[in-house]
């Protein structure tokens, strides 16, 4: 039997205690959680990117997710742009931007239709759903498929996947 050997000449062998293993592996396992939820290279968003038809209103799409439960995302409808009203500061939505400011107004600088760009891209209107960590994405999936019922969609999940073998 393997060991070492102590003074006199007699040899052990080395096994720890039950309750040390037990502790150890419970101690792993919590700083496995933290280290996935709290770490600098874990910190990074995770987005649920939702996907539908551009000719969908985005406060459509946008009252089906709230109605879901979704406090927070990022939609054309929920972005807000700034522009001088003559002496004075005033803010609109994304969306209604153009109601407002035409395309040969000198305060157009081209900064909406660009930052809309990022709302539709192609045929596709995108909605932006952060999510709390990686063990989310399974619910996040269910909540939108059951708000969003016979609308076609997809979804894709961006930013850092927060896979501890990447670390």
């Amino acid at each position: 039997m393997p060991g070492f050997r102590i003074s006199g000449g007699y040899t052990a062998s080395f096994r720890p205690p039950l309750t040390s293993v037990i502790i150890s592996l419970l101690m792993g396992i919590l700083v496995f959680f933290l280290f996935m939820n709290f770490s600098s290279a874990g910190s990074g968003e995770i987005y649920c990117v939702v996907s539908v038809d551009k000719n969908i209103p985005d406060r459509l799409a946008g009252d089906l997710l709230e109605n879901a439960g979704f406090d927070v995302f990022y939609s054309e409808s929920r972005t807000r742009i700034y522009y001088d009203d003559f002496g004075q500061w005033k803010e609109l939505s994304l969306d209604r931007y153009r109601d407002y400011i035409e395309s040969y107004d000198p305060r157009d600088s081209g900064y909406a239709e660009n930052l809309r760009s990022f709302f539709i891209n192609g045929d596709s209107r995108l909605l932006f759903i952060p999510v709390d960590s990686i063990f989310g994405r399974g619910a996040v999936s269910r909540k939108i498929t059951a708000a969003f019922g016979q609308i076609p969609f997809t979804i894709d999940f961006i930013g850092q996947s927060g896979f501890f073998i990447f670390w």
